[in-house]
């Protein structure tokens, strides 16, 4: 095994038990957000504020407003538990000596780049549902994080470098 080879191997063990670690923690985070959801009700939420830029309040006290905020939050640390999860996948395998280089790996940051894009979707129709349906009177807009986007764009291109590093590892296997 080469200096670097090792490194890298080192450094996927590590990065693979806090990545699971993270992972865990926010798959626990999940149901604790759920039941404050459903708990909201029996909350004191008479002094809850959600203070948005340059310090305009955007939401003021109530359940409804609570759970308006709480829930793009569950969604968003769901998706992020399921990165981490698959992150954690690919660690694992670079810390059992495996070439990074694999299709399988390159598939699962194809499924990284969905996973990191969808809760942008899922929170825009969200807030639409949200702002229509249960708060017409917000002073809030609906937007999109542009740079969740690109940075969604950024893992499918290393997806697609991973499956061109894939087959050049295959060709070179095959001739040696």
């Amino acid at each position: 095994m080469n200096g670097r080879k090792g490194k890298i191997i080192k450094m996927g063990r590590v990065l693979n038990i806090c990545v699971k670690i993270c992972a865990a923690l926010l798959t626990i985070a999940v149901p604790v957000q759920l039941i404050l959801i459903i708990t909201a009700n029996s909350l004191d939420l008479s002094s809850f504020t959600v203070v948005g830029f340059w310090g305009r309040t955007a939401f003021s006290g109530g359940v409804s407003d609570f759970r308006a905020i709480l829930l793009p939050i569950i969604i968003n640390t769901g998706f992020m538990a399921a990165i981490l999860f698959i992150t954690s996948l690919i660690f694992k395998d670079i810390s059992g000596e495996n070439s990074p280089f694999t299709e399988r790996n390159a598939n699962r940051l194809k499924i990284i780049s969905l996973l990191i894009a969808a809760p942008e979707v899922v929170n825009l129709l969200l807030r639409v549902m949200i702002i229509t349906v249960f708060l017409p009177d917000a002073n809030s807009g609906v937007s999109i994080n542009i740079g969740t986007i690109i940075f969604a764009a950024v893992f499918f291109c290393l997806a697609l470098i991973f499956e061109y590093g894939a087959e050049l590892q295959r060709q070179s296997d095959e001739t040696l």
